[in-house]
């Protein structure tokens, strides 16, 4: 099955300058592309048409497959990954500091 989204790009620099800022996606619920073409013209008729809102660009993206990321898993893999390093380091400027003591005190 394929779906629709429907991206936009507001016109300007955007409120600021956070990531993805004047960016936005809408699923859309056509089944079609041409009817894809025809809800996206309507909604960028019906909310994005004042001068203050109107858009750079605009593009219908076809997606055939959809793969949610499992993000509990990515973040806690990279927190270990992330203690791992911290854990290495410690343990290297430990060993160094204990070798020069060592050496002080033999």
């Amino acid at each position: 099955m394929k779906y629709y989204k429907l991206y936009l790009i507001q016109s300007g620099e955007g409120c600021d300058y956070t990531i993805a800022c004047g960016h936005k996606m809408y699923d859309l619920d056509a089944t079609t592309l041409g009817g894809a073409i025809q809800e996206a013209e309507t909604l960028i008729a019906e909310e994005f048409s004042l001068d203050e809102n109107r858009l750079e660009e605009a593009a219908i993206l076809e997606v055939t497959n959809i793969v949610e990321l499992n993000l509990k898993n990515l973040y806690m893999n990279l927190d270990t990954a992330n203690k791992k390093k911290e854990d290495t380091l410690l343990e290297s400027i430990e060993r160094k500091k204990y070798e020069e003591l060592k050496k002080k005190f033999e």
